[in-house]
Order: C-alpha cells, then sequence, then structure tokens
C-alpha cells in the first residue's frame, strides 16, 4: 500500500506532504464549496470550487464566489476580470518574456488558436491562427520597435499574413510596407460592394 505522510512543523508553520504519490484532497465530494483561504494582512485571497456552478475560482476575500478575478468552467472556459469597482479599472493581461536581451526578430508574446483534438489529424491539428509580438530590431534603452503579426493557416501551420510596423505602417502580404497602408503579393485590392466592386490595381501591373 503506497502512504502518503503529513508533517506539521511548527517552528516554520509550514505543511509538507511527501511519498511516491502525494496528494491533497479538500471536500468529500458532497454538495457544498470547498476553498483554500490565504489569509493576509490587508487582503485575503482564496481558490475555490463554487459547486453549484462547478466552476473554479479565484477571487478576493476568503467566502467563494465573492469578487471572483479568474474563473474556470467544467468546460475550461476562462473569464478575467478587474474587480476593481472605481473609473478607469479596465482588466489587463500582459504577456511578458523573460529574456534579458532582446534581438531582431525575437517574439515577445504570442497567442495561438488550435483544435488539438480534431479527429481528423495532420493539417487539422497545427496552429490555426495566431497573434504575435515581434522585436523589429535590438531592444534598448532608447528602443522598443515591435511589430505585431497576424497569422493564418489554409493547409499549414498559421503564418504572418498582416503586419502592423512600430511607426504605424500596416502590410498586408508584405512584410515592409514602405507607406501608411501597403499589399504585397498581386498587387491587387479590390473595395467589394452590394452590385458593384471598386478595384485598384498595383501601377506596373
Amino acid at each position: 500500500m503506497t502512504q502518503t505522510k503529513v508533517e506539521l512543523i511548527d517552528a516554520k508553520n509550514s505543511v509538507t506532504i511527501s511519498g511516491s504519490t502525494p496528494s491533497l484532497t479538500i471536500g468529500d465530494a458532497g454538495a457544498e464549496d470547498t476553498k483554500l483561504v490565504f489569509d493576509g494582512n490587508a487582503q485575503d485571497f482564496y481558490i475555490g470550487l463554487d459547486d453549484s456552478a462547478d466552476d473554479l475560482l479565484i477571487g478576493l476575500g476568503s467566502t467563494v464566489g465573492t469578487t471572483p478575478m479568474l474563473s474556470f468552467t467544467e468546460a475550461g472556459a476562462a473569464t478575467f476580470k478587474n474587480v476593481g469597482t472605481g473609473d478607469d479599472n479596465p482588466m489587463v493581461l500582459t504577456l511578458q518574456t523573460g529574456e534579458t536581451d532582446i534581438a531582431a526578430d525575437d517574439v515577445i508574446g504570442k497567442i495561438a488558436f488550435q483544435a488539438p483534438d480534431e479527429g481528423t489529424g495532420t493539417d487539422a491539428i497545427l496552429v490555426s491562427a495566431a497573434i504575435q509580438a515581434v522585436a523589429e530590431g535590438d531592444h534598448s534603452s532608447s528602443s522598443n520597435a515591435t511589430s505585431l503579426q497576424f497569422m493564418t493557416g489554409a493547409s499549414e501551420a498559421a503564418a504572418a499574413k498582416m503586419y502592423i510596423k512600430s511607426d504605424g505602417k500596416v502590410g498586408i502580404g508584405t512584410d515592409s510596407p514602405t507607406r501608411t497602408f501597403g499589399i504585397g503579393g498581386d498587387g491587387v485590392a479590390a473595395l467589394e460592394g452590394s452590385s458593384n466592386a471598386l478595384t485598384f490595381y498595383d501601377s506596373s501591373a
């Protein structure tokens, strides 16, 4: 029989769980909320299960469901909330890299979209689309020039198709637009209407 040992070390006010497969279970499968509370000096935080909604919550206070800041549904959908009630309290999600020497083409942050459990496999389970922030050059005390790249896939891992450069220029099909809005590839842009289309062609076409 595998044994799990729980030790309470009073001198350090800590709990150690050891063994070959250590685990900690909170609750007895009954219909009640369960929680782990962090009792702070000025503010308490909790991690808890809202049994009525089957949601996992992280929030302020010591009561499950009170001012939740992050919640996960049973299916895995996540909700973030800034619980500040005053003006100018938006929800901010910051993606940070731990790199200490950012160079050209380094990806600083990325959001990717994927369906890895798609049964047909192959192309279907590749990253389908993504948005990433890419350094345009070495970052320094006077520069953090960065582009946003919008990536999509057709029968491939998602690749960059549209770019917003650090100077505000936008490129579709080109990663180096020379004007405010640049189109690469076949050099054709069409504005489609319900009955007529206005099409602009590259002057060299």
